[in-house]
């Protein structure tokens, strides 16, 4: 969010929208994840009121999006057509992979216009997770100004069977972690430009040792911008190897490396009681990768 230069994982499992014609001009929301329907609502598409729903502040949120996509197209939603949408994500919704950012994804491309326009006018993060919704590989990432720049690279390091990620168990507020973030830190050029310089030396890290050790510096940084603790020093401080914050500090997954082996990773993580835990090559979208949707 302050320009510096980011390193972003695409990943296997995504969110798809199926959407059918229903009679009236109304909208049949459902969406669910891996533990089944998480919510639902129907709205009146002439007058944007709430006919039902099991969430009301996801609806107006629903609605939100979606009015902005009829405002950005003003060809989309315009007959007297109602629909039926199911929004299926291939995870659990407590994850934070990207749930949001893929919806915004997938209302833009239902309204045919761009998923960026349509998620700056109504968010304040990076957009970068919106890159990620398109690509197919690892992507390294920068705001210019107001302006996103990215190109999807070739990260696909020879010690990824040393690499996992794990579950912390802690659901963390994206919108609630920006508004912090912004509330607290000007602009921090010289940071700026240290993380951009470390995100490409991790870019093109081929020994895991060069990883391990830009890894540590890029939680330096940040630990002490944000004036958190870094996760290693907090909860795992006998793990040999690097642990990593990833997305919002202090909640969601987090990156474990070490040159003991995923098999060692997991072992620690379980005594932890962290039990779900991915190897690199089981959740990560990468070239050779042809399962990825």
């Amino acid at each position: 969010m302050q320009g510096a230069l980011a390193l972003a994982l695409p990943l296997i499992k995504g969110q798809s929208l199926n959407i059918s014609p229903v009679h009236g001009n109304r909208l049949l929301w459902e969406s669910t994840d891996t533990e089944g329907i998480w919510f639902s609502c129907e709205i009146n598409l002439n007058s944007w009121d709430i006919i039902s729903t099991s969430d009301p502040l996801k609806a107006s949120k629903l609605i939100e999006i979606i009015r902005m996509a009829a405002i950005l197209n003003p060809r989309f939603l315009i007959h007297d057509q109602g629909y039926k949408v199911q929004s299926n994500l291939e995870f659990s919704k407590e994850w934070g992979w990207g749930s949001s950012s893929t919806l915004y994804t997938n209302i833009a491309n239902w309204a045919e216009i761009d998923p960026f326009t349509l998620y700056f006018a109504l968010e304040n993060g990076s957009g970068y997770d919106i890159a990620c919704a398109h690509a197919k590989q690892a992507v390294l990432y920068q705001l210019r100004g107001k302006d996103p720049v990215y190109q999807e690279i070739d990260f696909n390091p020879p010690f990824r069977a040393n690499l996992a990620f794990i579950y912390s168990g802690k659901k963390q507020d994206t919108r609630t972690s920006i508004l912090e973030f912004r509330s607290e830190i000007s602009k921090h050029t010289t940071e700026s430009e240290q993380i951009t310089q470390i995100t490409k030396e991790i870019a093109d890290s081929r020994k895991l040792n060069d990883f391990l050790y830009f890894l540590k510096e890029h939680e330096k940084i940040i630990s002490s911008l944000l004036g958190m603790k870094m996760i290693q020093e907090a909860e795992f401080g006998d793990f040999e190897g690097i642990t990593k914050s990833l997305g919002a500090w202090g909640g969601d997954f987090l990156l474990a490396a070490s040159n003991n082996g995923i098999e060692y990773i997991r072992q620690y993580f379980q005594n932890k009681g962290l039990n779900i835990i991915y190897g690199f090559d089981q959740i990560i979208r990468h070239d050779g990768n042809n399962n990825a949707k």
